[in-house]
């Protein structure tokens, strides 16, 4: 099957009532993402023609391991969003480590070697 048709039934089943819920976000197992499309196996290219179908349909897919995730892409721009000036500090913490890092290797490569009392 096609990755537009494989993507337009993801989407179709997003507004299907199952497990109680009369539509939303879901999960679909590899196993039955190959069965839509008609093959005995997928690989990257075809999940990742899928994926650009359905984001043209306004939906996202995520890869979760054994399954995959369907979700609209709207939910997703309503994450809140890390600031700049949290990422700096991470990157300054992280500045800071390689720089005791690098004296700690200069101090060891600075001592000198004891002598074996047998040599």
């Amino acid at each position: 099957m096609l990755p537009t048709k494989v993507a337009k039934i993801l989407k179709d089943l997003y507004s299907k009532k199952f497990w109680s819920k009369p539509k939303g976000k879901y999960q679909i197992t590899k196993e039955h993402l190959i069965q839509l499309t008609g093959q005995k196996t997928i690989d990257d290219s075809q999940i990742n023609n899928i994926k650009h179908k359905l984001e043209q349909l306004g939906f996202v897919i995520i890869d979760i391991g054994a399954s995959f995730a369907i979700i609209e892409m709207k939910i997703l721009s309503g994450f809140r969003k890390v600031p700049k000036r949290i990422i700096e500090e991470y990157i300054e913490k992280s500045e800071e480590k390689r720089k005791k890092s690098r004296k700690k290797i200069k101090k060891k490569g600075n001592k000198k070697t004891k002598k074996s009392r047998y040599s």
